[in-house]
C-alpha cells in the first residue's frame, strides 16, 4: 500500500478532500513510494487563516520563548538527522552522506535566524549578524580573551 501523506493545518493532521494527489517516486526505481495530497481551494484558505494566527501568536511572545522553540527545534533536527537524511535520500536519489549535508545545512540556516531574531530584539547588546547562511563559524576559548 502506498502512504499518503496528507496537510498540517494548525497543528494537526488534516486529510485531503480534493481527491487529487501527486506522486512521490523513488528515484533509483521509479517506483511509487508515497502519494502526497493535493489541497483544495477550502483547504488552501484554511491554512493561510492558521498561519495568520500562529504568526500573531509567535510576534507576541517573549525572545526567551522563541529561542527556547527554536533551540528545541535545532535539537530535534539534529536528533533525528539520520531519519530525515534517509527520507531526502528516497525522495531525491542523493547518496546518505549528502543528505546529512541537508540537514547541517539546515540546522546552519536555523543558527543564523536565530541569531538574527537576537539582533533584530536586541540591537544594542549584540554585534550585526554579517554570517554567510553557508558559512559556519565557532569559537575557542582564545578567541575569547581577545
Amino acid at each position: 500500500m502506498t502512504k499518503i501523506v496528507n496537510h498540517w493545518i494548525g497543528g494537526k493532521t488534516a486529510e485531503g478532500t480534493s481527491g487529487n494527489y501527486g506522486p512521490v517516486t523513488d528515484p533509483a526505481t521509479g517506483a511509487v513510494t508515497t502519494k502526497v495530497a493535493f489541497a483544495s481551494v477550502d483547504e488552501v484558505d484554511a491554512a493561510v487563516a492558521a498561519a495568520k494566527d500562529a504568526f500573531a501568536t509567535w510576534g507576541t511572545s517573549s525572545l526567551a520563548k522563541r529561542t527556547t522553540i527554536l533551540f528545541k527545534f535545532r535539537a530535534l533536527l539534529e536528533a533525528n538527522r539520520d531519519a530525515i537524511a534517509e527520507l531526502i535520500t528516497a525522495e531525491h536519489g542523493k547518496v546518505h552522506s549528502d543528505a546529512l549535508g541537508e540537514v547541517a545545512f539546515s540546522r546552519c540556516l536555523l543558527s543564523v535566524r536565530h541569531w538574527r531574531l537576537i539582533e533584530r530584539n536586541l540591537p544594542k547588546l549584540t554585534e550585526p549578524a554579517r554570517l554567510d547562511p553557508a558559512t559556519m563559524a565557532s569559537r575557542s576559548p582564545d578567541t575569547l580573551t581577545r
